[in-house]
């Protein structure tokens, strides 16, 4: 009875309907769409899949109860990252549904070569938008609030490769280092290091996602649009 009460919460964000908001915003200040929520009741699905998720209505998953091979190392739960400083209070990766299920694809064929991935962030709620921006008001790396990330409408994730024993794999640089040799054109770079960023791409863009110039690890997916911009933080179990 536990385990269906501990699913049932982890759909906190996945398992309800969404009410359109738009925010009130000053003179000249774009508006975002922010998303709220109203909790229902869902029986949990006896096997958690992608399909299930679907029958059952969901919006959104958790890619550590859906693909618990997929590494997580949440940073922004720990203070190893930029900002030196915990964002989250615990850590968890999830994202919107389709989101979800394309990069699950990238997974599957990824596994095919021998390779694995790890995430380092997902959904990441628009008052921790905020205080990376406070940190690193740099529109380079980091999105301004106002506009709002698509990792703050669960489309996006910051990921890397690992063996398939799960060991992070070396590609140049560590997760959120703000230097030109994370950049996606940066070639001053071992081989096997251009290589691996080049399969990552690759996977992830036959896949629905898409890379931006400055930071290897980030990949935006485009096969939907209109997600609105999320508040909520998940609940730490």
């Amino acid at each position: 009875m536990r385990g269906v009460v501990y699913i049932l919460i982890t759909f906190l964000l996945y398992s309800c309907e969404y009410k359109e908001q738009k925010s009130v915003t000053k003179t000249k200040t774009p508006q975002v769409r922010v998303d709220s929520i109203e909790l229902k009741s869902i029986e949990a699905p006896k096997v958690l899949s992608i399909e299930n998720l679907k029958q059952e209505g969901a919006q959104w998953a958790d890619i550590n109860l859906l693909a618990p091979d997929i590494a997580l190392d949440i940073r922004y739960a720990t203070n190893n990252n930029f900002t030196k400083k915990q964002i989250y209070d615990c850590p968890k990766c999830l994202l919107r549904l389709e989101v979800a299920e394309a990069l699950l694809l990238v997974k599957a064929s990824l596994s095919k070569s021998g390779y694995g991935l790890k995430l380092f962030d997902c959904y990441r709620p628009l008052a921790a938008q905020q205080r990376l921006w406070d940190i690193k008001p740099d529109k380079r790396y980091v999105t301004p609030p106002e506009k709002g990330s698509m990792h703050n409408r669960g489309a996006a994730v910051d990921i890397t490769l690992t063996d398939t024993i799960g060991n992070e794999l070396e590609m140049g640089t560590d997760f959120d280092v703000f230097s030109r040799k994370a950049w996606h054109n940066y070639k001053d770079l071992p081989k096997q290091v251009i290589e691996r960023r080049i399969l990552l791409k690759n996977h992830m863009e036959q896949h629905g996602f898409k890379s931006i110039t400055t930071e290897w690890w980030h990949y935006s997916y485009t096969g939907k649009k209109g997600y609105g911009i999320r508040k909520d933080f998940w609940e730490c179990l």
